[in-house]
């Protein structure tokens, strides 16, 4: 947790899940049990597979060879694993630039991993068949994500709410600093 002082430092697993609606009761048959967010931060890789085939997520750098790639790492582990595998692929292949922000050196390309892959990882359509990509190329990253549009249209942003996909899945990664 990004607080030493966070109530999760106390709570035992059970806990912890409950806290973080992951261990939750469905209101249909009254029995409890793990959430499809519980599963996917947390599960084994055959019990993400046999509850969502489709799931994996593509990162690909394409710069010498642009009609297939030049690295690529085909992810299918719970979140919790994911988020570091694709983390260290993307500062692999990902020059890291000098930037100064107020007289302290940062890295902009450690910023912009760990936004892209959070935001891939929170807001995807995991039900989707469509596999959710990241693509680096050489000069720059971008993300393919399945999403089924909440409206359509034109955007008005003086009226525009936005509506998240997996919000207990954000606010995990939120509570861990991600």
């Amino acid at each position: 947790v990004k607080h030493p002082d966070h109530p999760w430092v106390e709570l035992n697993d059970d806990e912890l899940l409950q806290s973080a609606n992951l261990f939750v009761k469905d209101y249909e048959t009254g029995a409890r049990g793990f959430n499809l967010a519980a599963v996917l931060l947390f599960g084994k890789e055959q019990v993400i597979r046999s509850i969502l085939p489709a799931y994996k997520t593509d990162a690909l750098v394409r710069v010498d060879d642009v009609d297939r790639f030049d690295d690529r790492l085909e992810v299918k582990v719970n979140l919790l694993r994911a988020y570091p595998l694709l983390e260290e692929f993307c500062k692999r292949n990902m020059q890291d630039r000098f930037f100064l922000d107020k007289g302290q050196a940062v890295s902009p390309r450690d910023v912009i991993v760990r936004e892209l892959i959070s935001n891939t990882l929170i807001h995807r359509e995991y039900v989707s068949p469509y596999p959710a990509r990241i693509l680096i190329d050489g000069g720059s990253i971008s993300t393919e994500n399945g999403s089924r549009p909440a409206f359509e249209g034109p955007l008005n942003l003086r009226a525009f709410n936005p509506m998240p996909k997996n919000p207990i899945i954000g606010s995990f990664f939120n509570t861990i600093g991600w």
